[in-house]
């Protein structure tokens, strides 16, 4: 009888946690899709604009110009800042969503602070992933792929990694380890987040994402880029902040919970 008493205050607990995790998604997006959104859509407009310029220098019967140099080098710097403060922006509502004090206490409190505190490093530790990506897919393709792959967790180490911020650890070697350690479902994650759910997407729609022509429809489509961007960082954020507070543990105890 008290097995049976206790059995549907079981499956409330169970149901109770679920639910907090479904708030807490809910909750980093209602943070996150603004910012998000807004970023995709100058990033995606500003890369339509490039592109289109681009195009217009080399089907110029004058021949190439100096300013194509100018418009790649937008390019690869909006392809570099833009990706990097999204992350800033999923990340932080992320974190914020979380439901432990111990572990809140470690994160700013607005998301000014946030990027205030490690825009700088994580921008320098990302030009140095991408220096050596570079690099190996000059000499090598196939490992610069695989260097791609490795460096993903980047800026997230330099975000919430306590022994990095002490000056303990370095952030493309703990990156490293990161990805070989949970490197099945970050593959898989990145797989559906970053080309099957986009390029399903895409599927006849590519016109429709021209913003002169149909802002409206590329307005929407963007916005369901960002609950994309989001719901995959949910989901990588998970694995790499439960490595990060392992990792922390070996050196000093912070006191994190995830």
């Amino acid at each position: 009888m008290t097995h049976l008493a206790s059995q549907p205050m079981m499956n409330h607990v169970v149901s109770n946690e679920q639910n907090l995790r479904t708030f807490n998604i809910f909750k980093a997006i209602k943070v996150a899709f603004l910012p998000i959104f807004l970023a995709l859509l100058v990033s995606g407009t500003l890369d339509q604009f490039i592109n289109s310029k681009i195009e217009a220098i080399l089907r110029s019967p004058q021949g190439l110009s100096q300013t194509i140099w100018f418009y790649g080098s937008v390019s690869i710097f909006s392809s570099l800042f833009f990706p990097l403060l999204i992350s800033f922006f999923a990340s932080y509502a992320l974190a914020r969503s979380i439901q432990d004090q111990d572990y809140n206490q470690f994160i700013p409190n607005n998301l000014p602070d946030f990027i205030g505190e490690h825009f700088e490093l994580s921008f320098l530790e990302t030009l140095r992933s991408w220096g050596k990506t570079f690099l190996w897919t000059f000499l090598f393709i196939i490992p610069g792929i695989v260097k791609f792959f490795l460096y993903m967790p980047v800026p997230f180490v330099v975000f919430f990694s306590k022994r990095y911020q002490a000056g303990e650890v370095d952030a493309l070697k703990l990156a490293q380890k990161i990805f070989k350690k949970h490197w099945f479902w970050l593959l898989v994650y990145m797989t559906m987040f970053t080309f099957i759910l986009p390029m399903a997407l895409s599927l006849g729609m590519d016109q429709y994402r021209v913003f002169r022509e149909y802002f409206v429809y590329a307005s929407m489509l963007t916005a369901v880029d960002a609950v994309i961007v989001i719901i995959f960082h949910y989901y990588i954020l998970k694995l790499i902040l439960k490595f990060i507070k392992d990792d922390d543990s070996k050196g000093q105890s912070y006191g994190l919970n995830v």
